[in-house]
């Protein structure tokens, strides 16, 4: 069965649930220039930098949620 995706803005991912999907070693395989030190600061200071780009730029950054 194919999962439900759902296309959200990153602000409503709590970051430590980002934290923890950074810090996964199977997505760090697939982004080369991914650091370590994850944790739910960096995350949140990594959202708020990405949702800034909005009123900047008027366009940003989206996530999609595999089964909600």
């Amino acid at each position: 069965m194919e999962p439900e995706l759902t296309f959200v803005s990153l602000s409503e991912i709590a970051p430590a649930q980002f934290a923890d999907y950074m810090s996964n070693p199977r997505v760090a395989e697939h982004m080369p220039l991914l650091t370590s030190g994850w944790n739910e600061e960096a995350a949140a200071n990594f959202i708020a930098m990405k949702e800034a780009c909005w009123p900047r730029d008027g366009l940003g950054h989206w996530t999609f949620l595999a089964d909600g």
